[in-house]
């Protein structure tokens, strides 16, 4: 698409014309590089007609002068299957000597989509823009030398060119689709017209190219449609700032790969952390809790408390009733003992087996026997069958025990077992006492 209403019927004479006034070759390749057409200025660079370098490999071309002639570079950039943009290389003139050139290509792709080779363009670095001379400082493109880049209007990304007062000179097909407004809509009008934040990013940017610096690419969401988006600076013979060029390459089904991979990690992350039969916390989970409550507690110089849980009969249960039974068993015990917890720090993991365990922060030794009592006396009132059980139905025995002062010289994990083996051994006094109680380490432990 081009600002001004063009003959799109030019003759292939009359454009390869325009093109040697400009100062550049044009040129065709296929998708490893041997040239399908050249224009006559190869004749001044290599001294070789367009006939004589069609069929000849490009980096055949490429001077063997110094250490880097750009063939590294140039290999990386079309098996990318990228636009090409301000690729410098250097080539072998005509009389053998070396002679850099700035390359911009676009990719050509058959209806499978597939890459079949490039369509673009040489220059000698520095190269002056035709200067539209009643507004310096507005780019004018030549209508034949745009016309002869057709590849422009039908490249699979979104491109436009705009001044440096951000007015549109030049956009394509692609890009309009991306603002999903017509091309007639955007010719003549500025960025501000359409967006103003778009305006304003767009003169930061110019500021940045006058300045020296560049504009790292950056992600755009534009219609609900994700694209990565580059930002150059196009400069006249000297070197002055005139507009900028604008690549915006869409991205979506990358996005939305990104948010199904995200999830899937969020969902393997739940499973590295919850239990499979019960979604509650598992131990690894509940080792880092306590680490970091336990932490808590020394700063704020609070207590914490544990609290063991032990399904009564357990063993006997699954005997009587089976495994898939004994599976929903301890489902309905877990869902019970976590809505006993009230407060949000409350958390109770499985521990293993038919255990559970509590981690109740900012919680006295009386404060966790409340808790402990409301918990079993929850998996009471689920009236789950245990026939082989003296109670008659499921239960469960509790332990507790309560660290009141943290010493920062206790070792965590020799704490942690200390406060571990003080509420299982208060446990195992509530399954002598006839189990379905709750029990309390007799004295509060001192980390």
């Amino acid at each position: 698409m081009h600002l001004a209403d063009g003959h799109r019927e030019e003759s292939a004479a009359c454009l390869e014309a325009v093109i040697e006034a400009c100062g550049v070759w044009a040129w065709q390749m296929d998708a490893v590089g041997d040239l399908t057409f050249s224009s006559d200025a190869c004749r001044s660079l290599f001294g070789l007609t367009a006939e004589e370098m069609r069929g000849r490999s490009y980096f055949s071309l490429l001077s063997a002068e110094g250490a880097d002639n750009g063939e590294e570079r140039l290999r990386a950039a079309l098996a990318s299957g990228q636009p090409i943009s301000r690729l410098l290389h250097q080539v072998r003139g005509g009389a053998g000597q070396g002679r850099p050139l700035e390359m911009d290509g676009m990719p050509l792709r058959g209806p499978d989509g597939q890459l079949r080779g490039y369509s673009g363009l040489c220059r000698t670095p520095g190269a002056d823009i035709r200067m539209d001379r009643r507004q310096p400082e507005f780019v004018q493109p030549v209508q034949g030398f745009h016309e002869f880049e057709s590849i422009y209007d039908s490249a699979p990304v979104a491109l436009c060119l705009a001044d440096r007062h951000g007015r549109y000179v030049q956009f394509n097909r692609e890009f309009c689709r991306a603002l999903g407004i017509s091309a007639s809509a955007i010719e003549g009008r500025y960025i501000s017209d359409f967006s103003l934040e778009g305006a304003h990013n767009f003169q930061r940017d110019i500021e940045v190219f006058d300045r020296g610096g560049n504009v790292p690419d950056h992600e755009l969401n534009l219609r609900g449609r994700f694209y990565q988006v580059q930002v150059r600076p196009v400069r006249d013979g000297q070197g002055r700032v005139v507009g900028a060029t604008v690549a915006m390459t869409d991205i979506s089904v990358y996005k939305r790969a990104e948010r199904v991979l995200a999830a899937a990690n969020e969902r393997l992350q739940a499973t590295a952390e919850r239990d499979f039969l019960t979604g509650l916390l598992n131990r690894r989970q509940f080792e880092e809790i306590y680490r970091v409550e336990v932490s808590a507690a020394r700063r704020e110089q609070a207590p914490v408390s544990l609290l063991i849980a032990d399904v009564d009969h357990f063993k006997r249960f699954n005997d009587r009733y089976g495994h898939p039974a004994g599976d929903i068993c301890l489902r309905k015990v877990a869902q019970a003992l976590a809505n006993a917890l009230s407060r949000p720090r409350d958390v109770v993991c499985r521990y293993g087996g038919e255990e559970f365990i509590a981690i109740l922060p900012n919680t006295e030794p009386e404060g966790a026997l409340v808790v402990a009592e409301r918990a079993r006396q929850a998996v009471w009132d689920l009236d789950i069958e245990h026939a082989t059980s003296k109670l008659g139905r499921i239960s469960v025995s509790m332990g507790g025990a309560t660290l009141m002062r943290i010493n920062p010289a206790v070792d965590m994990a020799h704490r942690r077992r200390l406060m571990v083996d003080a509420a299982d051994a208060a446990l195992y006094e509530a399954k002598r006492a006839g189990r379905n109680r709750v029990r309390a380490a007799h004295m509060p432990i001192d980390g």
